[in-house]
């Protein structure tokens, strides 16, 4: 099955302030670009994410997929911040699965939350190591039967980044189990990988 990910774009809007700053405080350019390059940052953002799927099944059926993904952090203390990060997924898609027909609406949701340190920890010459871990749900938001699960899912998810100067490296990953649902649909045992390079 073709995939052309188009990534239209890391549109990223600042829709919050920098947590920590006080009004008068203005952040470089430097500082923000820094911020906004990486998923674990104090800054609030909303980046969207789309992608084009083509080729599916007996009926060369398509997708088109707007991935709205608010990355929310809030400080717990000085040592430790929890980041929320949600995926609500609007589909358009045709023919998915066979001769299905077309749906439009919206996906199940996906609500992740990374427990991760404020300050980053130094690995050498290889840069600045940030982490977070938490647990993640899928809420059954679907609203077609062919957009969505219909199951309540949890599981664990973790991220892993180094940043070295301008650039940075890392993974992100969930497994997520049905734990309610509807008992016709098909159980949930889904894992995730995402990596990024520059």
């Amino acid at each position: 099955m073709p995939k052309m990910n188009i990534l239209l774009a890391t549109i990223v809007l600042l829709v919050g302030v920098i947590f920590g700053a006080t009004p008068g405080q203005a952040q470089s350019d430097e500082e923000l670009a820094r911020k906004l390059a990486h998923p674990i940052a104090t800054l609030i953002l909303v980046p969207f994410e789309f992608d084009y799927n083509d080729g599916h099944g007996s009926k060369d059926g398509e997708q088109v997929l707007l991935k709205i993904k608010p990355i929310v952090p809030f400080k717990l203390n000085e040592e430790w911040t929890v980041i929320s990060r949600t995926i609500l997924p609007v589909v358009w898609q045709d023919d998915i699965a066979g001769a299905s027909g077309t749906q439009f609406g919206i996906g199940d949701t996906l609500q992740s939350l990374f427990f991760s340190p404020l300050q980053p920890r130094a690995i050498g010459s290889l840069g600045n190591l940030v982490w977070g871990a938490g647990p993640v749900l899928s809420l059954p938001t679907g609203t077609d039967e062919l957009l969505g699960s219909e199951k309540w899912s949890a599981g664990p998810t973790g991220i892993v980044l180094v940043r070295n100067g301008p650039w940075n490296y890392g993974g992100l990953a969930n497994h997520l189990w049905s734990i309610a649902g509807t008992d016709g649909r098909a159980d949930v045992n889904a894992r995730q990988c995402q990596s990024k390079w520059p």
